[in-house]
């Protein structure tokens, strides 16, 4: 289904196409965006969006960080009144007094247009999206020349802010242990010098060094930051899948002693298990199994009063079904068993109901009897039961007691809607 969300991946690169864009600069080189959110951007986010979230009352003290010559201020308390509500008279003096630099981070659990951007580009990547606002001000350096090990997209909301930004000094970092410090005589000169102005965007590979700056305005900027799957981690949830269906990779291996001693006796063993993971193993699986991870932290959703409906007599081949969220449900095939992914949680079915499984995710509405030819409509009821029990599936029609409902009160049971 079409998304109607406007703050996309295409919407920060302007002209640029997506494929083009990962194609020739994703993790290989940075790239400056001009102007292309400028005609959005004062109903996406302004300055005084950023005021109102800081007088908000709803930032704890892990979300805010407040920098000063280049350090951290490590005693955030003093930002705190005794009730727990920021005190914005005492950050506002450092940033003046001070040239201290206000972080915020994770605007998006508060932000609605934020969340939106976030949710967009994670449904991309199937992976963690997670923001940060500095406001700056003139003549100040927030932070030392440092990298991330994410890939980030920096968003210009007001006034200007120059980045120096360097060759790579680490390759493809993924966690923060790869963080080194870095010292400017080494860094040599910056490969980009770029002064953004509101509307523009910045794209910065992790592992790639940068310096921002503010000269001759105050600044606040949108850091988006893209946690990406590596072959590594992905390769860890592979194998624990694995693990669980074969008995051969819960094995102990023989003692190190045992190892060092005779290791040829021990090589069969080794490719044994080398070619039961190769067997199992293909790019569909390595690609489901990060969709998979990605959706299980997403939040169910369920509906109490779409439960009330969930008895036998309320379900026939005429009831009509809808997906329940955003994020289409999908259907992940294992040799023994196959699961049914979406929103918060998945059920495990046998292999013989894929075809059905496939049916009801390749179809956003449907009737219940159009499912499958070959299966009961008793198997096609327990089966739907458990997709509208867990969230996946929400019933739109039904044709016995629809009427009733619409014109029952909102707390009316479902024993008295039957007459039981």
């Amino acid at each position: 289904m079409a998304s109607t969300n406007p703050y996309n991946i295409n919407w920060l690169l302007g002209d640029t196409n997506d494929s083009e864009f990962f194609n020739h600069y994703w993790e290989k080189k940075p790239q400056y965006f001009h102007g292309t959110i400028k005609k959005d951007l004062e109903s996406f986010l302004n300055l005084n969006d950023f005021k109102q979230l800081l007088k908000s009352n709803r930032i704890n003290p892990k979300q805010l960080s407040v920098f000063t010559n280049q350090a951290l201020e490590k005693d955030i308390r003093k930002y705190y009144l005794s009730n727990n509500c920021l005190n914005t008279y005492n950050i506002y003096k450092d940033f003046k007094q001070h040239k201290s630099t206000i972080c915020f981070r994770n605007p998006e659990l508060i932000n609605a247009n934020i969340k939106l951007l976030t949710q967009s580009l994670s449904r991309i990547f199937y992976s963690e999206v997670t923001t940060a606002l500095f406001h700056s001000p003139k003549d100040s350096i927030g932070l030392d020349v440092h990298f991330d090990y994410y890939n980030a997209m920096i968003l210009q909301v007001t006034g200007r802010k120059r980045w120096r930004l360097y060759d790579f000094v680490v390759d493809k970092p993924c966690k923060e242990s790869d963080r080194i410090k870095l010292h400017h005589e080494k860094l040599g000169r910056p490969i980009i010098d770029v002064t953004l102005e509101p509307g523009d965007v910045l794209y910065v590979p992790r592992g790639m060094p940068h310096k921002p700056e503010c000269e001759d305005s105050d600044s606040l900027h949108l850091t988006v930051g893209i946690t990406t799957h590596t072959w590594a981690n992905t390769f860890d949830r592979v194998i624990e899948k694995l693990r669980n269906d074969n008995v051969l990779l819960r094995e102990s291996l023989p003692t190190i002693n045992a190892i060092n001693e005779n290791p040829f006796q021990f090589e069969s063993k080794l490719k044994e298990v080398m070619n039961l993971i190769n067997q199992e193993i293909d790019i569909n699986l390595i690609s489901s199994i990060n969709a998979e991870q990605y959706y299980l932290e997403q939040d169910s959703v369920i509906d109490s009063e779409l439960l009330e409906l969930m008895s036998r007599e309320t379900l026939t081949i005429d009831t009509q079904l809808e997906h329940n969220a955003n994020l289409e449900p999908f259907v992940v095939n294992y040799p023994k068993y196959s699961e049914i992914v979406f929103a918060g949680t998945k059920i495990k079915i046998p292999n013989s109901l894929v075809e059905a499984a496939n049916f009801i995710v390749n179809n956003r509405t449907f009737l219940l009897g159009e499912i499958s030819s070959s299966m009961s409509d008793e198997i096609k009821i327990t089966l739907i039961k458990k997709l509208v029990s867990n969230g996946c599936l929400k019933i739109v029609k039904t044709p016995e007691i629809n009427d009733e409902i619409k014109s029952s009160s909102k707390h009316m049971t479902i024993k008295k809607l039957l007459n039981v």
